[in-house]
């Protein structure tokens, strides 16, 4: 587990919350705050996810795994291999941070 929040692979996504100008999303092993522009990969369907598109379709799936070895997404790959993507490029950022995990086991990751 080279990346922290590699701790986050196997859990279940349950919980989608829209707060001001940021999407948090919830799991069994913790929360994720994404701060950046984030969105919903379905086979070669890319789509922005904002306050005004609910994404019920990722609840109670599995996160398999965490890609971010490209630069200009974090990829949240889940179980039926959709993918949520939060953009690493430098003209998005809004604040310091593009995401900022707190997990149940007291880490907090800030990327």
């Amino acid at each position: 587990m080279n990346n922290p929040l590699d701790y986050l692979i196997g859990s279940i996504i349950d919980q989608i919350v829209y707060v001001r100008d940021y999407v948090q999303i919830g799991t069994d092993k913790g929360r994720i705050s994404f701060y950046n522009p984030l969105f919903l990969l379905v086979g070669d369907e890319k789509n922005e996810i904002n306050i005004t598109q609910p994404i019920p379709q990722i609840m109670e799936k599995t996160i398999e795994h965490i890609d971010d070895c490209d630069g200009e997404y974090i990829n949240f790959i889940l179980n039926d291999k959709t993918k949520i993507m939060v953009s690493l490029s430098e003209e998005d950022y809004s604040s310091p941070e593009a995401i900022c995990a707190f997990l149940d086991n007291g880490n907090i990751i800030v990327n």
